[in-house]
């Protein structure tokens, strides 16, 4: 369905129109995800690991400003009010919390991708492959379920042609993938 060289192609026609701002903003993108997330270990007396594992895992279908307000309420009231993700991410991210390894916890190639990501992003080679993502790749402006079935289902290979083609042509710019894919978000 899709191939490396495809994506490759789609890939470096976004990049190369990429404008300074948001270039330099997508290079800090996960630093300053990082840094949210030490702040809050060090703001609630928590391990780093735990705050980015419950950052990640309750990442799916939540916005930025979400994600860290959801993230830090959970783990300063232990609840959430109104969450925009998917309902069972909060039980995991309370399994987190309460003392189990978020890399026994986490599923799925996105979110165990951005946990990585934002845990050690100056040497992570993991690219956050999410719908996005999915929509440069195959260069359309709303997805079907075939595509996102070809992404995220069983194999994920299409998740791993993506993650190819960014790391390819994050050697080209001389980028980590992951600062490739938050330029390119």
């Amino acid at each position: 369905m899709l191939t490396v060289n495809q994506v490759a192609r789609r890939l470096v026609r976004v990049t190369d129109k990429v404008d300074s701002k948001t270039w330099e903003q997508g290079k800090q993108w996960y630093v300053q995800a990082r840094q949210f997330c030490i702040e809050t270990a060090s703001l609630y007396g928590i391990s780093l690991v735990q705050v980015i594992g419950v950052l990640a895992v309750l990442s799916p279908q939540c916005n930025w400003e979400h994600n860290k307000a959801t993230t830090r309420e959970l783990i300063h009231t232990r609840a959430i009010l109104h969450y925009q993700g998917y309902k069972h991410n909060i039980k995991k991210a309370e399994r987190i919390l309460e003392g189990e390894h978020p890399e026994y916890v986490l599923s799925g190639a996105k979110v165990r991708a951005f946990y990585h990501n934002i845990l050690a992003p100056e040497v992570s080679k993991s690219v956050t492959v999410d719908t996005h993502i999915i929509r440069l790749a195959f260069n359309l402006q709303r997805l079907e379920m075939k595509h996102e079935s070809y992404v995220f289902d069983k194999g994920r290979k299409g998740n791993m042609v993506i993650q190819a083609a960014y790391r390819k042509v994050a050697v080209k710019y001389h980028l980590r993938p992951c600062e490739l894919q938050a330029i390119t978000w």
